[in-house]
């Protein structure tokens, strides 16, 4: 029974109902509250993964050692999955329905004292309190409550926080690991919720993971690879290695919708609908997370579901992304709707490729792979577009050059002549002169002569480091002079022979004979004469 008919046989009946927007849930507020509840665990450490809307690991190994209070635990909503062999002097489990067993710790003997005798118990004990903390904390910055899984590895601490719930936290000990595995469904495990999973089960007939530990290592590696065999080994045995990645921002912004039993789409025109409308809250989204986190994704993909076949899924260009602005410039909502239908059409134009002409029975569009926004530096093009011309009253370099000049020697500048030769210079007066502004000394020589000597060839007062340099222009040209003179003597005028031809007569036919046309060789003129 839906909601509505709820509602109509029950008057009195309170339901609460997620918000709508384009035909589909909005869980804007669900991921405004989840972020509050990441700021809240950031008081405590920046080791934090955030796996999903409402899923976060906690790395607590250094907060450990930290003194906790144990008079705010409370006993009744903290749990410890409890193993019937090993455990079995703590608690007798015969009493609970079904495993894998666990139960609050005000049930056990000896409670906090009981669970320090644990292989782990001194470590499960610092972290039950710090969990507590951290429950409390949310409550007190966000008024949510929510349940905590606390073990050895991420793996197992996921497991573990499903299995009591609400506002609950629950402990696994060393000694109850394989019993939590032996009962824990292979989908149920985090990574094999997909195709690795469903294979797992049918080739090994599978139901529980703990079943795997029957498997050999080698018959793993043969099915699935070295890297995944030697993976699947451990996790069987309730091992997992991955280390918790600090990351407080989602990997991905996805948006989906099913559409079950009758209400699967077969026309064209509804799959296009559905299409915009998932586009639109894809735009939205990311112009709201690029303007929060000065980031943008690079990738955009498709999924769909049908009634035939699996989830199958596949890249778009994404191009299209790099267009979506940040919310605080207030993109135009015409502007962002033509983004979303330009998505919509591209994604569209690979619907029937991936499904052909089946009924679709779920639709996703996500992106990922997030950089950094570095335009955000930048200015915005369409403001410089858009805005008038402004009047600038700009001054001529040089005035302001010889302006700061004046201002820094109060002295007339010596004047210079550029007429003639340039190494041929009107020679100033002599003259007490104080220390010359750097920017003059572009353009003015100076006029000391105890830095410059005498050349002997132009009769010029060269700077003393010049020198070598202009002695070396003198030899050149001197070099210059003597080569035009030889090269003028090779090429007068030459008496030109005759011309002769001589015709041979061969089998292949007439031949012409090389014409000498008396020009000199090229060894001539290299050829000094005497």
């Amino acid at each position: 029974m839906n909601g509505d008919a709820a509602k109509n046989q029950c008057p009195d009946l309170l339901l609460f109902q997620v918000p709508m927007r384009r035909g589909k849930a909005d869980l804007t507020k669900y991921r405004d509250a989840s972020a509050e509840v990441i700021k809240s665990i950031s008081k405590f450490t920046s080791k934090i993964e955030r796996a999903s809307i409402d899923e976060a690991y906690i790395d607590a190994t250094d907060l450990l050692s930290l003194d906790t209070s144990e008079s705010a635990i409370s006993l009744e909503r903290s749990n410890v999955v409890i193993d019937p062999d090993s455990m079995k002097h703590l608690y007798d489990p015969g009493d609970l329905p079904n495993p894998p067993y666990s139960c609050s710790i005000n049930e056990i003997s000896g409670q906090m004292d009981a669970i320090e005798c644990l292989c782990d118990g001194r470590k499960l004990r610092q972290a039950l309190c710090l969990a507590q903390e951290i429950k409390n904390q949310i409550l007190a910055d966000t008024g949510f409550r929510c349940s905590i899984g606390v073990s050895s590895n991420r793996m197992l601490s996921k497991i573990a926080c499903s299995l009591n719930k609400p506002d609950k936290i629950t402990i696994v000990p060393l000694e109850s690991v394989q019993h939590l595995m032996n009962f824990t469904r292979v989908k149920k495990v985090p990574g094999l919720g997909g195709k690795l999973g469903k294979d797992l089960a049918l080739r090994f007939n599978l139901e529980f993971i703990g079943s795997l530990t029957a498997v050999p290592l080698p018959r793993l590696i043969e099915e699935y690879g070295e890297k995944t065999g030697a993976w699947l080994y451990e996790l069987c045995r309730g091992r997992d290695y991955q280390a918790v990645s600090t990351r407080t921002l989602v990997k991905s912004i996805a948006c989906s919708k099913n559409f079950l039993g009758k209400s699967s789409l077969r026309k064209d025109a509804e799959i296009l609908h559905w299409l915009t409308n998932l586009a639109g809250e894809i735009v939205e989204r990311v112009a709201i997370d690029r303007a929060n986190h000065n980031r943008l994704p690079t990738a955009l993909f498709l999924s769909l579901r049908s009634d035939q076949s699996d989830t199958r899924s596949r890249a778009l260009s994404p191009n299209i992304l790099a267009s979506i602005l940040p919310r605080s410039q207030q993109m135009e909502e015409e502007t962002e709707a033509q983004i979303a239908r330009r998505i919509a059409e591209m994604a569209y134009g690979s619907v029937r490729s991936l499904i052909g002409t089946a009924a679709i029975t779920n639709i996703s569009l996500s992106v990922g792979k997030f950089k950094s926004d570095h335009s955000a530096a930048c200015g915005d093009v369409k403001k410089l577009l858009t805005e008038p011309p402004k009047l600038v009253e700009r001054e001529s370099f040089f005035r302001q050059f010889f302006e700061t000049g004046n201002q820094a020697e109060p002295s007339t500048p010596k004047k210079v002549a550029f007429e003639g030769s340039l190494h041929q210079a009107t020679e100033p007066k002599a003259q007490e002169e104080t220390k010359a502004s750097k920017e003059l000394v572009y353009f003015q020589r100076q006029n000391s002569r105890a830095e410059k000597v005498l050349c002997e060839e132009c009769g010029s007062y060269v700077l003393v480091h010049l020198m070598p340099e202009h002695r070396d222009f003198h030899f050149a040209r001197r070099v210059q002079q003597e080569w035009n003179r030889e090269v003028n003597r090779t090429l007068q005028p030459l008496q030109v022979k005759k011309e002769t031809r001589t015709i041979c007569e061969t089998k292949r036919g007439r031949r012409r004979g090389k014409r000498d046309l008396g020009l000199a060789k090229i060894d001539t003129f290299f050829l000094k004469r005497d």
